[in-house]
């Protein structure tokens, strides 16, 4: 009723809602990135191995309730208050909306005139965590997992003469997709039958390609 009588003078010329930014919430963050690389010459060629993983946690803490919102709201529940500035659906995309682990291990090997990639990457999974009302429940109806996931790249490059290479790659070789929704809910009339609230690495598939890279 509040919003609505804010919102009331903008009425005529069609406002029905507006967004804000708010420095609202404090959140604790921890994590570790470890980089290694490893190079040498492996038969007639040069290997080069490196791993790259990351390992992140990020919990909101406490979600700060300004005065004058809460005179706005006429509610002395601040922790209500605090419910419709910042649900539990808004704290799932701070804490869980992205995979808080991810390793990736890449391998190079050049010959002569060619040259040959391969990467495999690990997401780890994720949780979509709706809104469903005050006081907030540890655990709702429409609450899904999706599992973790493993996705290839691959190159194939040729170097014609210097200067001029012919490249065939593949990102997300295997055509690899997220876990869908199962929750007929989440799927929004088959709309979204994959996340838009969370993600690992996308919805869109395998990407292939052939490229011509020239030097100038």
């Amino acid at each position: 009723m509040q919003v609505g009588d804010i919102l009331e003078p903008f009425s005529a010329l069609g406002v029905s809602e507006a967004q804000f930014f708010a420095n609202a919430i404090d959140t604790e963050t921890f994590g570790i990135d470890v980089v290694a690389s490893w190079a040498d010459q492996v038969g007639a060629g040069r290997l080069g191995l490196t791993l790259a993983a990351n390992f992140t946690s990020t919990d909101v803490n406490n979600v700060n309730v300004p005065q004058s919102i809460a005179e706005a709201f006429g509610n002395d529940n601040l922790d209500e208050v605090a419910h419709n500035l910042f649900n539990r659906e808004e704290r799932n995309r701070v804490e869980d909306a992205l995979p808080r682990q991810q390793v990736g291990l890449t391998g190079k090997y050049t010959i002569n005139k060619i040259t040959a990639l391969a990467r495999g990457t690990y997401y780890g999974n994720v949780f979509y965590k709706p809104d469903c009302g005050f006081p907030e429940p540890d655990t709702c109806p429409n609450d899904e997992e999706f599992s973790s996931k493993f996705l290839f790249d691959a190159e194939f490059g040729y170097a014609f003469v210097p200067g001029v290479r012919l490249t065939l790659g593949a990102q997300n070789l295997f055509n690899t997709y997220p876990d869908q929704h199962e929750k007929a809910s989440n799927r929004s009339d088959e709309r979204f039958i994959f996340s838009r609230r969370v993600t690992q690495f996308g919805s869109n598939g395998g990407f292939y390609y052939l490229r011509l890279d020239l030097d100038l």
